[in-house]
């Protein structure tokens, strides 16, 4: 399948530019993890095995393609992209249009609200953060939910933690929710500095939305 259609289907995995050697622009790759990190092993299973479904998905969509279609005149229809949970084709890498980003990104924040007990998302000082907890009228726990893990997805998300709290002291724990983790080292960096807590989500082929690392990300907060 085309790289881009690949780009749009996988799951837990996104796209980064990265500077080869020898090479003055940067290059966009699949950046699964660095040699020296510990879960270099389980990265690597987990994309080969988002690459073995969508070979499997894949051969599936063109046995069904009508036999007219098959050959050259294959190319000519567009990949089925769109936002499907039956398909398996949610927790995308990047957005396949704003209507389906708009879907995801609701279906998150709700399942999100069933497992964090009291979190609302009603107006606060003219604005209406996705998520958050509340503890003596203060912010204790601040949540920003993306759809997907596109670079400007990653740099908005952090803009908006930064700027829900309104200069709150002391300053609310950061969680950001988003598809895929970055393995660029300036958005790492830059979490880790502002102390940005990174939780992860997958849409199952049935709807169902489970999130990594929620419970370390909400270790210690009291309501």
């Amino acid at each position: 399948m085309p790289v881009e259609e690949f780009a749009q289907r996988i799951r837990g995995f996104v796209r980064e530019e990265f500077h080869a050697p020898n090479r003055e622009k940067p290059e966009l790759a699949f950046l699964i993890a660095a040699a020296d990190d510990a879960d270099l092993i389980s990265r690597l299973y987990s994309y080969v095995s988002e690459c073995a479904r969508l070979r499997i998905e894949k051969r599936a969509e063109v046995a069904k393609t009508p036999k007219g279609l098959k050959g050259k005149a294959k190319s000519k229809v567009k990949p089925n992209t769109s936002f499907n949970p039956e398909a398996g084709t949610d927790g995308l890498g990047a957005g396949s249009g704003e209507r389906n980003v708009v879907r995801i990104h609701g279906r998150v924040v709700n399942a999100l609200q069933k497992l964090v007990p009291g979190s609302v998302n009603s107006l606060r000082d003219g604005m209406r953060p996705d998520l958050y907890l509340l503890r003596r009228d203060r912010i204790s726990v601040l949540f920003e939910v993306k759809a997907s893990s596109d670079t400007q997805s990653w740099f908005t998300a952090i803009g908006q933690l930064l700027v829900y709290p309104n200069g709150q002291e002391p300053s609310p724990r950061m969680v950001f929710v988003c598809p895929a983790d970055r393995r660029d080292p300036s958005f790492r960096g830059a979490l880790k500095r502002l102390n940005i807590h990174l939780v992860t989500f997958v849409i199952n082929g049935r709807g169902h939305i489970s999130f990594s690392d929620l419970d370390q990300a909400l270790e210690g907060v009291t309501a």
